[in-house]
């Protein structure tokens, strides 16, 4: 698929009773690993750009840029030589507030 030019986008059942949370990992290395994407870029782009550009809303989301919205995830690590420091997350911000500080889930937030 990916040869033939498929636009590759993250869906998640995080949380729910069979998949956890941190799931995610595993399988973004089953990706790089078995070949359906080439490079960390990759899985970076989907988790991000093509997610929007799949849905159509390329225009508000899917890039840091002036004017679109941004929920902002800052990592330990540099994930396009590295896949897996996606998973060493520092600070979360979704719509300006800050939920996760230092690796830690902030006080006021909960599910």
């Amino acid at each position: 698929m990916r040869e033939a030019g498929i636009r590759f986008s993250f869906g998640t059942d995080a949380g729910s009773p069979c998949v956890e949370h941190d799931q995610i990992m595993g399988e973004i290395q089953a990706l790089l690993k078995y070949g359906v994407v080439t490079s960390p870029l990759d899985v970076i782009q989907m988790l991000t750009i093509n997610g929007a550009l799949l849905r159509g809303d390329a225009d508000q989301t899917g890039t840091v840029q002036e004017g679109k919205y941004a929920d902002l995830v800052v990592i330990d690590g540099d994930p396009v030589a590295d896949a897996t420091a996606l998973g060493n997350v520092r600070h979360v911000f979704v719509n300006g507030e800050q939920l996760v500080t230092d690796g830690e889930m902030s006080d006021w937030y909960s599910w």
